[in-house]
């Protein structure tokens, strides 16, 4: 397979693009058939045509030797809402709050789904079937985007002759059959379909390093390779079906993950493991022309999920809207690759997180705006997998090495080298070597978090209190001023920062406060405590800044007041301010039975699911009560 990089990929489209002008049929619009495979919570290490030689992936592997590989493909978010907010709009959560997964906010009335668009343009749409938009407009979206979106939808149903977009969804490699289902489960959903001879056994594959080398971790472990040889068997069947009705002579073929691995260090966690997908296009000969890399070739062209939308529109002839933010690769509108891609991972269920990565391929950068959590945050979908429940068993008895117990590790800002370093076990951010191209990294991912007024810095709690949606309280410039917000932000985690922090919160934003009573409650965690307790204010008028604050004198100052006022926000009248409460009081590591008991019935007496979840938590935390089994998916 030729190995092409950005310059030369240029060079080949300028030559293929004056070749094609000159050809009558450039004079006609090309409708191709598109088909997108999609599937489910997987890394790029774990497929065959990226170097695994223990995976089992022919079908993909065929798609990647014939087509073109890319090695630096990205989702801009790390959980399959989010993600597919931005496959169907071509627009970053960033702006419209669309990050917190399976959250529902409205957007603006412009902004809708891109196959909507290939419909009037005479395409048959199909959708077969998840749509998971992350959106209070995912119920016109499938209205207005599909000609059918079931799980018997494909494009056997159009005109004759008509052309298509088809999707297919996947489903058998989500964290669901990866992680956390039971065994019995796993059994029913992945190796009851599959040949036992062909099944991958605990001894063969070789662990990565990030992972204790265990039976029980590689019994776990083997459940990641048969979901994903499920998935390439399915994609197989949906070939043969299209060979057989002489259609994969006039089909482009897509084929990518919607995130990255759907396990510890993977999913919903701020690393190139949680972003970066395998990602292939296949070209018929009919269509090779359109390739501007060639065939058989592997790229390192950064491309991330907004682009796909703007790519499909462009291949057709069908102008780009002016608010998608991605670049097309291919058709006449197609540009330059980008140099850099921004992703985001943001509240996870009842877990609380804000991190924002900025990658060019080659390095990832990651500034977590709280971290006073590590990446093993308590969240009860992944604390449920026997998995995540090994590598916290192997932790708190002292059997992991420094790289699998760096998971636990606290910390602001990570920079990974991901060609020598695929599974980023070492930390470059103080690596004198990295210090300009880290500045670089920083500066432009700030930039662009105030540019687009990124809406997620603001607490949830405001959307639901005033009633107004993520984007119209982030244009607000009163209510949000951006750039200060952001600015204040980035001193989480940063130690001489402390002064500012209590400082601003004197401030006359809410937003701006907020941040600082994180920043604060970060450093005593990050530092330890370098103040007189009476400097730091025990209320502030702003609830979730007030959270903060209490959960700061609570369990680094031991104000027991404190402590009684934090427990009481479990059960206040705000889903948002009861969770953010439980997922402070879960990070203490020791309380009174008594408290401890308030906790927990605070927790089971609430009206919200997240909140009651977080009680089953505790008790898994502290009582080691075994977590029962939910059927998530």
């Amino acid at each position: 397979m030729i190995v092409i990089s950005s310059m030369n990929k240029i060079f080949l489209f300028l030559i293929v693009a004056i070749i094609y002008s000159c050809s009558p049929k450039s004079q006609e619009k090309i409708k191709p058939n598109i088909l997108w495979l999609t599937f489910e919570d997987t890394s790029p290490q774990y497929i065959g045509c990226y170097g695994n030689r223990w995976a089992k992936t022919p079908t993909m592997d065929a798609l990647a030797k014939e087509g073109v590989l890319f090695n630096s493909a990205f989702s801009t978010g790390t959980a399959c809402s989010p993600s597919r907010y931005t496959l169907i709009t071509g627009c970053r959560t960033t702006s419209y709050g669309t990050g917190h997964h399976r959250s529902s906010y409205g957007i603006p009335d412009h902004i809708e789904p891109f196959p909507e668009l290939l419909r009037e343009a005479g395409y048959y749409t199909s959708n077969n079937s998840k749509t998971d938009y992350n959106t209070s407009k995912a119920q016109s979206f499938i209205k207005s985007a599909w000609d059918e979106s079931s799980a018997q939808a494909g494009w056997w149903n159009r005109k004759p002759g008509q052309p298509f977009f088809a999707v297919f969804n996947s489903i058998h490699s989500h964290q669901s059959r990866t992680m956390t289902n039971p065994w019995w489960k796993y059994e029913e959903q992945i190796l009851d379909s599959l040949e036992k001879n062909s099944i991958i056994m605990d001894s063969d594959f070789e662990m990565p390093p990030i992972y204790k080398d265990t039976p029980e971790m590689r019994k776990e472990h083997a459940r990641v390779y048969n979901a994903i040889q499920l998935t390439d068997i399915h994609f197989g069947r949906i070939l043969e079906r299209l060979n057989a009705e002489a259609l994969r002579d006039s089909t482009i073929i897509f084929c990518f993950s919607d995130h990255g691995q759907g396990i510890s260090w993977g999913k919903c966690h701020p690393r190139a493991m949680g972003y970066r997908v395998p990602f292939i296009i296949w070209f018929p000969d009919m269509y090779k022309h359109l390739s501007p890399w060639g065939t058989n070739v592997v790229t390192s062209d950064v491309i991330d999920f907004a682009d796909l939308p703007a790519t499909v529109l462009s291949l057709v002839g069908i102008d780009i809207p002016e608010y998608m933010e991605g670049v097309p690769l291919l058709g006449s509108n197609s540009g330059e690759p980008k140099k850099y891609t921004i992703g985001g991972l943001d509240r996870s269920g009842e877990n609380l997180a804000l991190s924002r990565s900025i990658s060019d391929g080659e390095y990832i950068f990651n500034k977590n705006f709280m971290p006073f959590q590590s990446e093993m945050r308590w969240q009860k979908y992944f604390d449920y997998g026997e998995s995540a429940q090994l590598i916290r068993k192997d932790f708190e008895e002292g059997n992991l090495n420094a790289i699998q117990a760096s998971v636990f590790d606290k910390h602001a800002e990570t920079l990974f080298k991901l060609e020598n370093d695929p599974w980023e076990t070492t930390n470059l951010i103080r690596n004198s070597n990295t210090k300009q191209l880290l500045n670089e990294m920083r500066s432009v991912l700030k930039r662009d978090l105030i540019d687009k007024r990124d809406a997620h810095f603001i607490h949830e709690y405001s959307f639901t209190k005033s009633g107004k949606t993520p984007f119209m309280l982030s244009t607000d410039s009163l209510f949000y001023p951006a750039e200060e917000v952001i600015n204040m932000a980035f001193l989480c985690g940063e130690k001489d920062a402390l002064t500012s922090q209590l400082e601003a919160l004197n401030h006359e934003n809410d937003i701006v406060r907020y941040w600082a009573a994180i920043g604060i409650y970060s450093h005593f965690t990050l530092f330890g405590n370098s103040v007189e307790g009476q400097m730091i204010k025990l209320d502030d008028p702003y609830p979730p800044a007030d959270i903060f604050l209490k959960a700061t004198h609570a369990r680094y100052l031991a104000n027991k007041k404190a402590l009684k006022q934090l427990i009481n926000y479990l059960k206040n009248g705000y889903a948002e301010l009861g969770t953010l409460s439980a997922q402070l009081l879960l990070l203490e590591n020791n309380y009174e039975p008594e408290v401890l008991e308030q906790v927990i019935q605070n927790c089971e007496a609430s009206k919200f699911g997240a909140v009651r979840q977080s009680g089953e938590l505790f008790k898994h935390k502290f009582l080691a009560e075994k977590l029962h089994y939910d059927h998530f998916w």
